[in-house]
């Protein structure tokens, strides 16, 4: 259908503005779309006009002209988001520059399916105007009793199509309608967490979602390390090895380490260390809602679960590891298509 609709809007421009340097695209490894090249947005919405397709000018067309056009004449797809990224979508519409992590890949070119908080627009008001309807989590009760959930375990309201536990799927060409977030602020964070709390059974969304919240928090954790911290080697042939840090290079994404008797210093990948705690120390929360910035002695370490006996209060709080803490702890505590195009 694709290449169908561009020789047809070629055609079209062809008998409307002769030969004004419009082309058409059809990309078969980027999909569901087509790719208009002209002098301006004008040209564009007049070859529209005299097509069936008019009312998509508004709806849903974007105009490219920040990008290197070099993808129209090439011939593999865009890197695709891996499935637990975090990406912000670009696309025009109530969801612009709001965060989602990545759910599945389709097989078809850069098409993802992704997970994100739902907005819904509220009939427009005397005085409200057309302001951004608000983010929140649907109510899994609410749906498992209105919208009952079909073979797929998907809840359809219309032609929307949500997750169990409040969160909306949607379906994104990536290579142009997202990018990747490196460091998601962690308000943001904290909701798609909360959504882990609500449902009482675990769906695969909620393992992509562990996933992706604990990368992110400990991405998050590793920018509060210091040379002298504690730390676990995760892989490698020192695996399992506790040692100190001596140096961090942030530019090269690893730190060196030292450990022994007679000092043995190795380099070592960010991602292949963890933070270690030990009963005794003392530490404080350094992320999440309820206890940041509370410290506290470590009384013991079940499981990843620690317990804190917080300072002259007495007061007892428990908290996940690894990504939590820093010695004087940061807190992250998980418990265990509509398109875009």
């Amino acid at each position: 259908m694709e290449s169908i609709l561009a020789g047809s809007l070629l055609e079209i421009s062809q008998k409307t503005h002769g030969d004004s340097g419009i082309k058409t695209y059809h990309i078969p490894y980027l999909p569901r779309r087509i790719y208009i090249e002209a002098p301006g947005v004008a040209e564009i919405q007049d070859i529209m006009k005299c097509s069936a397709y008019g009312h998509l000018t508004s709806r849903a067309s974007r105009v490219l002209d920040d990008i290197d056009r070099g993808f129209l004449h090439g011939t593999r797809a865009p890197d695709i988001p891996s499935v637990g990224s975090w990406v912000r979508i670009l696309q025009p519409g109530i969801y612009k520059g709001d965060l989602a992590v990545v759910f599945a890949k389709s097989g078809e070119g850069d098409i993802v399916t992704i997970a994100v908080v739902p907005r819904f627009r509220n009939k427009k008001r005397k005085g409200k105007g057309n302001a951004r309807p608000a983010s929140a989590l649907l109510d899994p009760k609410f749906l498992a009793e209105f919208y009952p959930p079909n073979e797929e375990n998907i809840h359809l309201i219309g032609s929307r199509e949500f997750s169990s536990n409040g969160l909306e799927f949607l379906c994104a060409a990536s290579a142009h309608a997202l990018k990747i977030d490196p460091r998601p602020s962690q308000a943001e964070l904290l909701v798609f967490r909360s959504s882990l709390a609500l449902l009482n059974q675990t769906y695969q969304l909620d393992g992509v979602l562990h996933f992706a919240l604990t990368k992110a928090f400990r991405n998050e954790s590793m920018r509060l390390w210091r040379t002298g911290d504690r730390v676990r080697i995760l892989k490698g042939a020192f695996v399992n090895t506790s040692c100190f840090i001596r140096e961090i290079d942030e530019d090269n994404g690893s730190v060196i380490v030292e450990f022994g008797e007679k000092p043995t210093n190795v380099e070592v990948r960010l991602e292949d260390v963890e933070r270690q705690f030990f009963a005794g120390d003392q530490v404080c929360v350094a992320l999440g809602e309820e206890n940041k910035g509370r410290t506290g002695s470590i009384t013991e370490i079940i499981d990843d679960v620690c317990t804190i006996v917080e300072g002259t209060a007495n007061q007892v709080i428990e908290v996940s590891l690894p990504s939590f803490l820093y010695c004087l702890l940061l807190i992250f505590s998980v418990q265990s298509a509509t398109a875009i195009s």
